[in-house]
């Protein structure tokens, strides 16, 4: 009885992970798919397999977790990388679901993680080989450890964590670079001024304080670990894959890759 109890908690998360990787299972392409906007499936599934270099910018966290995924012994490879997608997102959902009952309660929690789960577009992005189930997975982590766990770890430690995760995360997809922002929030603290009864936002915002070392020890566990992560980019490219975008094992052609300057004018049209 008392072991039921321990695992009241984590009941609720592991039932929405099941019931939505249930949902991309039965809803899952079978192979190599284009729907749903996955032209860069057959790219990204033969660029895992062979060790080789997908197109820009190269998205090498992505490769190296899809190759884990294609050891899976069921189904066809793509199906198996597929799995990275449904996966992702199921993990995402529980902390979209952690994010918001640490707010407010369980049930919003759970409202929050299934509404997640089967948005349309989320959903459109769980059952292909996309990279961008991956992303919302790091981007939900990312908001985690700012809003939740950043309360409860010592600061180096979470200084630690942030830019490692960080530094993955654009590992896998450039718009990481977005969330910039974060690591200034986390490395702000709040003291409480005990002397004033009713503080004015005036004196609230200043109340906020920079920690400029959390904030360049952050910056430095991102940046080695996003210098680690495209290094494997050269190292790939050395092999001479069947799959080799722009040839990074060259400073110009790791320049390209990683710039994305293939896609730079479609970038500049949609302005």
């Amino acid at each position: 009885m008392q072991s039921i109890h321990k695992l009241r908690p984590y009941l609720p998360p592991a039932i929405l992970a099941v019931s939505l990787l249930a949902v991309y299972i039965l809803t899952m392409a079978p192979g190599l798919t284009w729907a749903n906007d996955g032209s860069d499936g057959g790219d990204l599934i033969a660029a895992a397999s062979t060790g080789g270099v997908a197109h820009p910018t190269g998205y090498p966290v992505y490769l190296m977790i899809a190759r884990g995924f294609q050891f899976i012994p069921i189904g066809s490879l793509a199906y198996r990388t597929n799995l990275l997608s449904a996966i992702a997102i199921c993990s995402a959902a529980v902390l979209v679901y952690l994010l918001v009952k640490h707010e407010h309660s369980q049930m919003a929690g759970l409202a929050a993680g299934f509404a997640f789960g089967v948005a349309p577009v989320v959903w459109s992005q769980a059952v292909i080989t996309e990279v961008y189930g991956l992303h919302a997975f790091f981007a939900a982590l990312l908001l985690y450890l700012t809003s939740v766990l950043g309360t409860n770890l010592r600061r180096a430690r979470l200084d630690r964590l942030m830019g490692i995760i960080f530094g993955l995360a654009l590992g896998n997809h450039i718009t990481t670079i977005l969330l910039l922002p974060l690591l200034l929030f986390s490395s702000y603290s709040y003291s409480h001024d005990n002397s004033i009864s009713s503080p004015s936002f005036i004196l609230w915002i200043k109340n906020w304080h920079l920690d400029l070392r959390s904030l360049l020890r952050q910056l430095a566990w991102l940046v080695l670990t996003g210098i680690l992560v495209y290094a494997t980019l050269p190292l790939r490219a050395l092999f001479h894959p069947p799959i080799n975008w722009g040839n990074p094992s060259t400073l110009n052609g790791f320049g390209w890759l990683v710039s994305g300057r293939l896609y730079q004018n479609e970038f500049l049209l949609t302005l």
